[in-house]
């Protein structure tokens, strides 16, 4: 793998096991939980939602592979930790494939959407594909840490 490849690919592990630290330990019923809070999701959909959407944006975006998504689904899933840790492993072998094929010269080479609800579109190139999936995740990891604490369960320490 690429230097630039390895490095994106080391942030996603790196986000990814943010997510699963932020759910390992919670009781499937708070995992599942609705918060009384105005649009908010559970701690499951958040997680569901993230590696979802990073799959979308790195796999089939940046990758230009199939990728079967519903993101209106993924925000009403519900689950378990090790659902979550199942999407998360599909997620890490997916795009690790994707990272590895790629040379320098395929980070600046335009991504077309190939699925039509993938949002926003436009023309973007791989690179930039990838960070978006890299900072929309991590967005999300605070959002599942935060509702962690909101369902009065400690913050992890890492």
């Amino acid at each position: 793998m690429i230097p630039e490849a390895q490095q994106n690919y080391d942030c996603l592990v790196r986000l990814t096991g943010d997510l699963l630290a932020a759910v390992e330990g919670v009781p499937e019923e708070l995992l599942n939980r609705e918060l009384t809070l105005p649009e908010t999701n559970t701690l499951f959909q958040i997680g569901t939602h993230a590696l979802g959407a990073a799959g979308g944006w790195i796999v089939s975006r940046a990758g230009g592979r199939p990728l079967t998504r519903d993101r209106e689904a993924e925000l009403r899933a519900g689950g378990s930790v090790d659902d979550l840790r199942g999407k998360a492993e599909s997620l890490l072998s997916m795009s690790r494939e994707v990272l590895e094929g790629l040379r320098s010269g395929d980070f600046d080479r335009i991504r077309e959407p190939i699925q039509a609800t993938l949002r926003p579109t436009g023309r973007w190139t791989a690179r930039e594909c990838i960070l978006h999936a890299l900072e929309h995740l991590a967005l999300h990891v605070g959002h599942a840490q935060l509702t962690r604490q909101v369902l009065g369960i400690a913050p992890v320490r890492r």
